[in-house]
């Protein structure tokens, strides 16, 4: 984006070349503007497999355990020919304390992107505009939480009806995710973590919100060395979805959905006869897609200025039109 930033990844290129001290063939992919991390993982991921059948990819805030190598190499050649598994991640929702005498287990409910392995035959069914997938009732069957299940599908409906605006706000593990599950298939994850996402650790988290985690977060997040001899498959069974469960809930997207949330709104609305929602961009549509069925006729509309007309049923209405319209009962609204 500018000299300054230029200089900043001269310097990170050099010290990887000066650190790669092991007898390798390196190819690199570079860009010369900065196209953010959406579409250039995919460019990347693109280039990478112009010249390789299958691999590793690994993003940069990922600190990863050495036994995902071997995990990965294995569970490669194991299931090359099973078209239905698309990727290998390196992440497990798992707690340590869950005792499970198995290697790994397949699901449809996640995908983890911080470091994963797949093929290339694989990577070439991915979707990335999104324009094969034609029903996304698929959601319902995988998302059997009716709240979790109903943001996802609100998610769905505000990027197909504002595609335009929001588009690269769609994530590109997010799409591929869409991608595995529309085609009614898996990923593979391992039974211990064995990636460690730097934001859990970060005061300026961007995908987590730590106050939303139930127990204690160290129990998901520790990784380790471990050996993989037999990877022998778990069976597929209510502790996987309970513990898949429990760690989406705490991604931003389905924050506003835990438990303290749900609990919070209805404290809101028992006390409240207006309710109005600050913000009628992406999330602001979402809080009323998941909680409509709660806000009845309280919720009077959106409030933005910089945005006219409706989301879904409801009016969006700027700040002043906001005082004029709720002074009555200034008391007695609230706003989200």
């Amino acid at each position: 984006r500018n000299e300054d930033e230029s200089k900043v990844l001269e310097d990170a290129m050099g010290f990887i070349l000066n650190n790669i001290d092991w007898d390798t063939e390196l190819h690199i992919f570079k860009s010369q503007q900065n196209k953010g991390p959406n579409l250039f993982i995919y460019e990347a991921v693109n280039w990478f497999f112009d010249n390789e059948e299958k691999g590793i990819i690994i993003e940069e805030d990922g600190f990863f355990s050495m036994s995902f190598f071997d995990f990965a190499k294995k569970l490669l050649q194991k299931h090359e020919k099973d078209k239905e598994v698309y990727a290998i991640c390196g992440f497990s929702a798992f707690s340590k304390n869950d005792n499970k005498n198995c290697d790994y287990f397949y699901s449809n409910i996640n995908f983890a992107p911080w470091v994963f392995a797949t093929w290339k035959d694989r990577w070439a069914q991915f979707d990335f505009e999104l324009k094969n997938i034609y029903s996304f009732d698929f959601i319902h069957n995988i998302y059997h939480h009716k709240i979790m299940a109903n943001t996802m599908m609100g998610y769905v409906d505000i990027i197909f009806k504002n595609i335009e605006e929001f588009k690269d706000k769609i994530t590109w593990d997010l799409k591929f995710r869409f991608t595995m599950q529309y085609n009614n298939g898996y990923c593979l994850f391992p039974r211990q973590n064995l990636i460690k996402h730097l934001d859990f650790d970060s005061t300026h988290s961007t995908s987590f919100h730590k106050d939303t985690w139930i127990g204690n977060i160290k129990d998901y997040i520790e990784i380790g060395e471990y050996d993989f001899k037999n990877l022998i498959a778990c069976k597929e069974d209510d502790i996987i979805k309970e513990r898949y469960f429990e760690f989406l809930e705490k991604d931003i997207l389905f924050s506003i959905i835990s438990p303290k949330a749900q609990d919070k709104i209805k404290g809101i609305l028992e006390n409240s006869k207006e309710i109005y929602i600050y913000g009628a961009g992406f999330f602001g549509y979402i809080l009323y897609n998941a909680y409509k069925e709660l806000f009845k006729e309280k919720l009077i509309a959106f409030v933005d200025d910089n945005k006219k007309g409706y989301i879904l049923d409801k009016k969006i209405i700027s700040s002043e039109e906001l005082k004029d319209s709720s002074e009555e009962l200034k008391d007695k609204s609230t706003i989200l």
